[in-house]
């Protein structure tokens, strides 16, 4: 979804500039409207969402199974959480920077410019979001973890009753970002999190009870509000970003611990799951290709008139010839990065600090 999205929104379409920014009713002409339900059912930004419930979900399965003093867990998963992020994000950011400077070189001004010698540096700090853009969502993974640890302990030391208000708390720093101290953009989506953990809780033993038709129903909401509230309410708003949160609480409750349904069967083929696996370094990856293949090859050689007539079909080659090498370059990622990480993540966990 998001390798699409960023596909079909290089160009303008219609003489819109930003399309997929526009409310379905802000739009005239059938072009940019069709355009705009096209990003809608590929959302970068509802992917992005789902991915923070589940990372939530997952985390917080993790943390419950982890029974160690706080001192020793807390130590524990804030150095397997680095390790699972930040060496596969170091190395592409270095990737990114050295395609960036070559794009440059080989076609200035065409597609980018080339980023200043210490943005490296400011970035791999992770103090500027500059070289890859997508990386924004891998701060706020970063900044959701004191978080997600601070409500597992407080949870597991008073109860559930800890969780439930402390994601009413988070819920409400949507709307009033001083509520987290520190008024940042990213603090906005750590409610995602606690919905997650939330899922992790509270839905085992109800999705459980649930009949397949309305688990159905369910799964449909859940998809509708993610794929439709940026559509109708804005896609910066911070309602649709509510609205993405609580369609994505349903879809994972539903998908994890529901009963299982035909239509999501495909969901265990061995290409799916073998995606699954690799969709991190892919996520990171894919932008590296979109500067490699769009810049010299796809602007540089189309002629405008081609590119402003048939911006979709555009975004449809990109799609298509960006996505194989960036597959290609996740697995080798994950195979010499990531797995390299999880190893030494893994031996942390069960050895504990100082041994």
């Amino acid at each position: 979804m998001v390798a699409v999205f960023h596909s079909f929104t290089l160009l303008p379409v219609g003489g819109v500039e930003k399309f997929y920014l526009r409310r379905i009713f802000e739009l005239d002409g059938a072009a940019p409207i069709f355009a705009r339900l096209l990003t809608a059912i590929f959302s970068g930004g509802a992917a992005v969402s789902l991915f923070f419930v589940i990372s939530g979900y997952v985390l917080r399965l993790a943390l419950k199974r982890d029974t160690r003093e706080a001192a020793v867990l807390a130590t524990s998963f804030i150095s397997r959480r680095f390790l699972r992020i930040y060496p596969a994000l170091a190395v592409n950011l270095c990737v990114m920077f050295a395609v960036l400077w070559a794009a440059h070189l080989l076609r200035p001004g065409l597609f980018t410019n080339a980023p200043a010698p210490f943005a490296l540096i400011e970035n791999l700090a992770l103090t500027r979001i500059s070289i890859n853009g997508v990386t924004w969502t891998l701060l706020v993974e970063f900044i959701a973890v004191p978080f997600i640890l601070f409500a597992h302990l407080l949870t597991r030391r008073f109860g559930l009753r800890v969780l439930l208000a402390f994601t009413a708390y988070l819920t409400l720093a949507i709307f009033q970002r001083k509520f987290l101290l520190v008024c940042s953009p990213f603090n906005g989506f750590l409610f995602m999190f606690a919905f997650g953990m939330l899922v992790a809780d509270f839905a085992p033993a109800r999705m459980a009870r649930l009949s397949s038709c309305d688990a159905g129903k369910l799964l449909v909401l859940g998809v509708v509000l993610l794929l439709g509230a940026r559509l109708f309410t804005g896609y910066a708003s911070r309602w649709s970003i509510l609205l993405e949160g609580i369609g994505g609480l349903l879809v994972v409750s539903i998908v994890a611990c529901g009963p299982s349904l035909r239509p999501l069967a495909w969901l265990d083929y061995a290409l799916v799951r073998s995606l699954g696996r690799i969709s991190y370094s892919f996520y990171l990856y894919h932008p590296v290709f979109l500067v490699v293949i769009v810049s010299p090859v796809v602007l540089g050689l189309v002629p405008a008139a081609v590119l402003a007539k048939w911006p979709l079909s555009i975004g449809l080659l990109v799609a298509l010839i960006t996505i194989p090498p960036a597959w290609l370059a996740a697995k080798l990622s994950f195979r010499f990065v990531e797995q390299g990480a999880l190893r030494i993540g893994r031996k942390k966990k069960q050895d504990g600090p100082g041994k």
